[in-house]
């Protein structure tokens, strides 16, 4: 990404370890729930400068060629709803082949699925952590037994009653599932991919997510949400033929 960005006339400055330095206006950063990045992030937002987050992306996080997709916002871990309505809808090769793989998994009186947060977003979000308990308790008393609390593999959670088979895959998760509940955007874009509505607090989620935590709604057209996650994501393959930093440039 170091080389896109020179050659098309910025500068980047690549710091490998170390204190953070203010090279330039903009801070790229891999991640935003390790410390190191936390007190970049911080430093650069406080010095009013931009920070530009690269992130596993909304599909094809581990493939290991050219189509290994990344998701990337600006001044925060995910794209605000704001940046989201700037934003732009994409017809690159890996949205199509994300559109192509809708499939309707989802049974309307199926069970209800809460995913918890991950590790590193507990850590460096603790009042999304709050909120978190505060949408499980509403989730419980409205669902029942319907409902499912899923724990990422990675989340070290106190949250109690969540479901043992967390390691089961999040595709096998979405089988005849009537609702998804969660703070992630690639839960929702999942979701959606399958057919299943889903109530989001953050990120590109956010925009597309049903309004009551407490009602299962109709599941909303996918393809207009994956077009929109599509742009907020970059492959390894725009990467390298220098189509990636142009787009992220234009919303900085």
């Amino acid at each position: 990404m170091g080389a896109a960005i020179n050659a098309a006339g910025d500068v980047a400055y690549v710091q490998r370890d170390g204190p953070v330095r203010f090279e330039g206006d903009v801070l790229l950063t891999y991640g935003a729930g390790g410390a190191l990045q936390r007190s970049a992030i911080s430093q650069y937002r406080t010095a009013g400068k931009r920070v530009v987050t690269l992130d596993l992306g909304y599909w094809n996080r581990s493939a290991k060629d050219s189509n290994q997709c990344w998701r990337w916002s600006i001044n925060g871990h995910q794209p605000s709803a704001e940046l989201v309505a700037r934003g732009g809808d994409c017809y690159e090769q890996e949205t199509e082949h994300a559109v192509q793989r809708i499939r309707y998994n989802g049974d309307p009186n199926g069970h209800v699925l809460f995913c918890l947060a991950g590790r590193k977003s507990q850590a460096a979000f603790p009042a999304m952590v709050e909120e978190e308990r505060r949408l499980l308790d509403q989730a419980r008393a409205a669902f029942g037994p319907r409902l499912r609390v899923r724990a990422k593999p990675t989340g070290a959670t106190s949250i109690r009653g969540s479901d043992t088979s967390a390691m089961q895959s999040f595709t096998s998760a979405l089988m005849g599932c009537a609702y998804v509940i969660s703070h992630s955007s690639n839960a929702s874009v999942e979701a959606a991919q399958a057919g299943v509505p889903f109530f989001c607090t953050a990120g590109i989620g956010l925009a597309y997510s049903a309004p009551k935590v407490t009602e299962i709604p109709r599941p909303p057209p996918a393809e207009p949400l994956l077009r929109r996650a599509g742009y907020f994501q970059v492959s390894a393959r725009m990467i390298k033929q220098g189509l990636a930093w142009p787009r992220i440039r234009s919303l900085l």
